[in-house]
């Protein structure tokens, strides 16, 4: 049973779609052969594996950039005051974490701190627009 859990487990790893068939299989088997715990064992190896997908799924979504997210907002707002004024860097700093591009080998992004200051200039540009409308 234990060489064919691992037949398995390689199966999934290589992301091969008759792997869920074949789990189908060794289990009718264990059943029959009463290895209840060499199939908990698989069970919670693909408990593990659909975790490892979820991560790299999640991970995925994540890479989409801030640039990709802003759309043509990007294009309407002044991204070199928001870098001087909110943050005090420079328009090249913003937009290598906006567009995700690698810096020291890895692609730069917001801290979390970064994420928020943003997210507040952006309410704060906004707020000044609106006020701005009401008066005209």
């Amino acid at each position: 049973m234990k060489e064919r859990i691992d037949r398995w487990k390689k199966m999934v790893d290589a992301g091969d779609p008759d792997a869920m068939a074949y789990l189908k299989e060794i289990t009718a088997q264990a059943k029959e052969e009463g290895k209840v715990e060499e199939m908990n064992a698989a069970a919670d190896y693909l408990m593990s594996s659909a975790s490892r997908r979820m991560d790299k799924v999640q991970s995925e979504i994540a890479e989409y950039t801030v640039l990709e997210q802003m759309g043509s907002l990007a294009e309407v707002i002044n991204l070199a005051f928001i870098a001087r004024h909110y943050f005090g860097k420079t328009r090249q700093w913003l937009y290598q974490r906006i567009k995700g591009l690698n810096v020291n080998g890895k692609p730069a992004s917001f801290t979390s701190d970064e994420k928020i200051i943003f997210r507040n200039a952006l309410d704060d540009i906004g707020l000044q627009i609106s006020a701005f409308t009401g008066r005209i």
